[in-house]
């Protein structure tokens, strides 16, 4: 974040914001996101294709032992360190197949769970960045209502600061408490980027929380509070929660429309249009 203001100015406030192009810094924890959200999916094809090619390894091992040996360069098929081998990679190669039938689970599990804290990040490190670049807003309620602890504060640099101010409204508004995408728009709001979202994505990001918060605190062990929270997954307190592709492919694409929709609302805040329909 760069710092091109000094804080708590009146004057530094533009007198019509609505009225200037979209700053660079409005759009980096944007930029941010989609980079991560970019080498994340890299990372996940990456690893189902590591998988997929692992239920082939006996074969190849086997075919390069019998070129070998017929060539007088390799130990019989039949030696002990080849055996040994080969069982290894038949192992390794059911597992991979296991969990190439059952939809990659774990592979899906770790990607919502990354997902929902890439959410969380652009959030909160855009309340950030509008502190840093905007500080006449500390002058508002509610943020001008924070109470801190001076001296842990004054040792922090720009940024610092304004990420702990940041978690210190996370704190007063309570928003960790909240469900789904309420704790952003919550948050948002102080910065005047609340707005609507569509119900079928919001509903899906809310489902994407209840589904991190048992992959994550209760080893993918539902109970009666996500059976509640999500009554339409039909499960029973005590099934273990699989997440499958067809899951991970609905929350990606809404954990990638929010931040969409927060990119055109700060367009507009600045004077900017969305872009029309199609």
């Amino acid at each position: 974040m760069t710092h091109v203001e000094e804080p708590l100015s009146a004057s530094s406030e533009p007198k019509e914001p609505h009225k200037r192009k979209v700053p660079e810094w409005a759009l980096k924890a944007f930029k941010e996101f989609n980079e991560h959200q970019e080498y994340s999916w890299k990372v996940l094809q990456l690893s189902k294709s590591g998988l997929s090619m692992a239920t082939h390894q006996p074969e190849i091992i086997a075919a390069i032992r019998h070129g070998e040996e017929v060539s007088g360069r390799a130990a019989s098929l039949n030696s002990e360190d080849f055996v040994k081998e080969l069982a290894q990679s038949m192992a390794q190669a059911e597992f991979a197949q296991a969990e190439i039938d059952a939809g990659f689970p774990l592979l899906h599990s770790q990607a919502v769970i990354a997902l929902w804290g890439s959410l969380e990040t652009v959030v909160l490190s855009v309340l950030a960045d509008w502190i840093v670049n905007r500080p006449a807003i500390l002058r508002q309620a509610p943020w001008s209502t924070i109470k801190i602890a001076v001296g842990e504060y004054e040792v922090l640099d720009a940024d610092q600061k304004a990420s702990f101010l940041v978690s210190l409204m996370d704190q007063k508004l309570n928003t960790p408490m909240s469900s789904g995408i309420s704790r952003f728009e919550k948050l948002l709001e102080t910065v005047g980027l609340a707005g609507k979202f569509e119900d079928e994505k919001g509903r899906n990001l809310f489902e994407m929380q209840q589904v991190r918060n048992v992959l994550t605190h209760r080893r993918s062990i539902v109970d009666a509070r996500f059976c509640k929270a999500c009554p339409w997954l039909s499960m029973k307190p005590g099934n273990k929660l699989s997440v499958t592709s067809s899951m991970y492919t609905m929350y990606s694409t809404a954990a990638v429309a929010y931040p969409t929709e927060l990119i055109y609302r700060t367009t507009e805040f600045f004077g900017g249009s969305r872009p029309a329909a199609t």
